[in-house]
């Protein structure tokens, strides 16, 4: 079983190899990287034993032993870009998206009533769940959803509570 475990995360590992590109690999540059300021060549070692303006003297060790280019360094950081045009969207809803909201705020609640004399609301669809509340009867709470499987998930019109109870335990209001 091991012998398995290893032989297919080596073939994993070899397949993840050759699908980005194998040895014959290029990072392509980087389209919106910032572009910076040509530097200037550093400090000689004998500008900072001067005492010539503040140079670092650990960079003018440095730079001695590497060539000056004239190259712009590529800065790790991007630049912003703006937003097009055609992602920005209208703060102002349609007329067919207010027809829609005036037709969902038109249902009529489904408002019913505790039926026994002390009933549980629980925090999930199940008697696993734990108890929040203990109605009494004749309380009045709004069905909020019931998905068919016993039990509905309500809201307390007194206290605006929400919890879940069976739905063997409410009665609608007449």
């Amino acid at each position: 079983m091991t012998r398995f475990v290893f032989l297919s995360i080596f073939f994993l590992g070899w397949a993840f190899y050759e699908v980005s590109g194998g040895k014959d690999f290029e990072p392509a540059p980087p389209e919106r990287l910032a572009k910076s300021d040509p530097v200037d060549p550093p400090a000689t070692r004998e500008a900072a034993l001067k005492g010539e303006g503040a140079v670092d003297i650990s960079a003018a060790l440095a730079a001695e032993s590497r060539p000056v280019t004239d190259s712009v360094p590529i800065a790790l950081v991007s630049a912003p870009a703006p937003t097009p045009s055609e992602e920005r969207v209208a703060l102002i809803p349609s007329q067919e998206e207010l027809e829609a909201v005036a037709i969902v705020e038109d249902a009529a609640a489904d408002i019913r009533e505790v039926r026994g004399s002390r009933v549980n609301m629980r925090s999930g669809p199940g008697t696993r769940y734990s108890v929040l509340a203990t109605l009494t009867r004749g309380e009045e709470v709004e069905v909020l959803r019931e998905p068919g499987n016993g039990w509905a998930k309500l809201k307390v019109l007194e206290t605006g509570r929400i919890g879940w109870m069976s739905v063997k335990l409410l009665r609608s209001v007449e």
